[in-house]
């Protein structure tokens, strides 16, 4: 399915009917999007990246020549990640966790080589070390959610073989649905992970 659509005055939600059964695309449970395309009419350019969510968890650049972007994406641009500290940094926000009782990560990638414990997505305190989430590429590539429930101790939920990050585009979804995590290769469910998780801590 392709969407155009034009709102000059805002959007807060889209929703989809198919079959009789609506689905909501965007709404204010987003709190994170963000297209790769390095839109000039959006205001992004090299070292911007707008979140086209309601809340403007908006996105820096940091790597220097370890992170370029290129229109070769799945679906128009995308970053590649060539080194160490290259990453898109957003400043702390609690609309990305929140002592969140229920979570939905979902990301394309494309993985050119292997580097142990690679993360995709991570949001963790920088004074002391204890991640509040993070998915990453655990050892064998597959996808793996480090979550902390108390701010003080991360637990790892783990995906089998297979429930990971292919040489070629894959769309990978990690769903925390407040007690377990489920994981979802190219719209497929592939694992889920019964280690209890009570929420996750902002």
């Amino acid at each position: 399915l392709s969407y155009g659509i034009h709102a000059e005055d805002g959007l807060s939600s889209i929703t989809h009917s198919w079959n009789g059964t609506n689905t909501t695309l965007y709404d204010s449970s987003l709190v994170l999007f963000m297209n790769f395309d390095n839109r000039s009419e959006l205001g992004e350019n090299d070292t911007f990246v707008r979140d086209l969510s309601l809340y403007g968890n908006n996105g820096t650049v940091v790597g220097g020549e370890n992170i370029t972007w290129g229109n070769y994406g799945k679906y128009g641009g995308s970053y590649n990640f060539s080194g160490n500290k290259a990453y898109i940094n957003i400043t702390d926000s609690d609309g990305l966790t929140n002592n969140y009782t229920a979570m939905t990560w979902s990301f394309w990638a494309k993985r050119l080589a292997y580097q142990a414990n690679e993360a995709y997505l991570d949001k963790y305190t920088t004074t002391n070390g204890f991640r509040e989430w993070k998915v990453f590429a655990t050892g064998g590539t597959t996808i793996s959610l480090v979550a902390s429930s108390n701010g003080s101790t991360g637990i790892s939920h783990t995906s089998k073989a297979g429930c990971n990050v292919d040489t070629s585009w894959t769309f990978i979804t990690v769903v925390y649905n407040g007690s377990h995590v489920l994981y979802y290769k190219n719209g497929i469910y592939c694992d889920i992970d019964n280690t209890p998780l009570t929420q996750i801590y902002n």
